[in-house]
C-alpha cells in the first residue's frame, strides 16, 4: 500500500521535527518518502501543456520544440496539476539546521506544480533513507521533478535549474486573432499572453506558475519576437496583454514590473466575492523577512547584553550536536568511507571534542 505524505502528514519517528501542519511543508519519514518524491501520474500530457514532464522522451515533442522559437505555450491543464508534483526536499537534522519557512509560503501559490518537503534526517528511522540520498551535510536541498525517478535520487540541481525547467514547453508557430483561442477549452473565458524579448528570462516562467492556482479559468501563453507584439504596438518588455473570449482587443495590457499584485487578481477575479479570499504569496514576502533580520543584527549589535539573555547555546544542544554526530553522521557516510583522509579528519575532530568541548556548566550569578 502506498503511503503519500501531504501538508498535514505526521512523520513517524522520536525526533522532534523543525515543522509543522501550518508551515506549509509536506514531512517526510522512511516510509512515505520514496511514494511521495517518485510519486507517478500516468496523465497523458499534451503538447500544449504548460507543465511539460521534465523526464519525458518525447521525440516528435523535442522536434516540434526545436522546430519554432517564436511563440511558447503554457496551457495550464487541470487534470496534470495534482497529487504528484515536482517537490523539492529539505534533508535536515533537527539538532541544528536552517528553517525554510518562508520559501514554503512562497510556493503555497504554486502547490500544485512544486511543493517543498522536509526530513529528519537526525531520527534514526530516516537514517537508511538520507544515506541512499548522499546526504553528507545539513541542510541539504534537492530537487526532484514531477514523475522523477529513483535513478534521479543522487542528481544534483543548479541555481535557476527549476524555473527553466518550466520554460521547456511545446512551441506554437505565430498566432493571429483569428486563432488565438484555437484549442482552448470553451469554458475558459481569460487568455494572457506575456511578451518577452529575451529567450532566456525567467520572468515568464514564474508568471505561468504564479497563474497555476487559475487554472480552472485563465490559460497563459509566453511569446517571444513574436508579430502579436507589433501589432499591439508593444514596444517595452516584459508586458503582457489580456484577452476576453469573444473580443478582438485585448482588455488590458500593462507593463509587468509595474503591475500591482491585488489589481492583477481582481482583473483575475473580476472582484467575485467567491474568490477574493485566495491569496497568492509572492516572493516580496521574502524581503520583508530579510529586513526583519537585518533589524536584529542592529539591535544586537547596539544591545549585545540584552541578545545574550535571548540568543544562546544550550548545553543539551550542545551535548546533542555531538552524539549525532559522532553516532548518526558517522554511520550515515558509512565505514567503508571512513579511511584514509576521511579517518584522520575523524580523528582530529573527536580530539578537538576531547579538549575543548565543555564538560561542565557554569552559572554566571555563581561565578560571580
Amino acid at each position: 500500500l502506498a503511503i503519500f505524505a501531504d501538508y498535514t502528514s505526521v512523520p513517524k519517528g522520536t525526533n522532534p521535527t523543525l515543522y509543522d501542519a501550518h508551515d506549509f511543508v509536506v514531512q517526510l519519514d522512511n516510509q512515505s518518502f520514496n511514494d511521495t518524491v517518485f510519486c507517478f501520474d500516468s496523465t497523458k500530457i499534451v503538447s500544449n501543456s504548460l507543465f511539460l514532464d521534465e523526464n519525458t522522451n518525447n521525440n516528435s515533442l523535442n522536434d516540434s520544440i526545436k522546430s519554432n522559437n517564436n511563440f511558447v505555450s503554457g496551457e495550464v491543464q487541470s487534470e496534470i496539476i495534482g497529487r504528484c508534483t515536482s517537490i523539492i526536499v529539505e534533508f535536515y537534522s533537527d539538532w541544528y539546521s536552517r528553517l525554510y519557512k518562508a520559501l514554503a509560503k512562497d510556493l503555497l501559490a504554486w502547490q500544485g506544480v512544486i511543493k517543498l518537503a522536509a526530513i529528519n534526517c537526525a531520527d534514526p528511522v530516516n537514517l537508511d533513507t538520507c544515506k541512499d540520498s548522499s546526504i553528507t551535510h545539513y541542510p541539504f536541498l534537492k530537487y526532484f521533478p514531477r514523475n522523477s525517478l529513483e535513478a534521479n535520487l543522487n542528481s544534483s540541481v543548479t541555481v535557476g535549474q527549476i524555473l527553466r525547467s518550466y520554460q521547456s514547453l511545446a512551441q506554437m508557430r505565430d498566432q493571429t486573432y483569428n486563432n488565438l483561442w484555437k484549442g482552448i477549452d470553451t469554458h475558459i473565458s481569460t487568455l494572457i499572453v506575456l511578451f518577452e524579448s529575451n529567450t532566456n528570462s525567467l520572468v515568464g516562467a514564474q508568471l505561468l506558475l504564479d497563474l497555476s492556482g487559475y487554472a480552472d479559468k485563465v490559460v497563459a501563453r509566453r511569446c517571444v519576437n513574436n508579430a502579436l507584439a507589433n501589432a499591439l504596438q508593444i514596444k517595452d518588455f516584459p508586458t503582457f496583454a489580456v484577452f476576453r473570449r469573444g473580443e478582438r482587443s485585448p482588455a488590458y495590457i500593462a507593463e509587468l514590473r509595474r503591475l500591482l499584485l491585488n489589481e492583477f487578481e481582481q482583473l483575475l477575479r473580476n472582484d467575485s466575492k467567491e474568490t477574493s479570499k485566495r491569496s497568492m504569496n509572492k516572493f516580496s514576502s521574502r524581503k520583508k523577512f530579510a529586513s526583519g533580520s537585518e533589524n536584529i543584527e542592529q539591535f544586537c549589535s547596539n544591545f549585545p547584553q540584552v541578545c545574550k539573555r535571548a540568543y544562546f547555546v544550550s548545553e543539551l544542544d550542545l551535548l546533542k550536536s555531538a552524539r549525532i554526530a559522532l553516532f548518526n553522521d558517522v554511520q550515515m557516510i558509512g565505514g567503508e568511507n571512513i579511511t584514509g583522509q576521511n579517518l584522520r579528519a575523524l580523528y582530529e575532530f573527536v580530539d578537538v571534542l576531547a579538549n575543548y568541548f565543555p564538560h561542565r556548566t557554569i552559572h554566571p550569578q555563581l561565578r560571580e
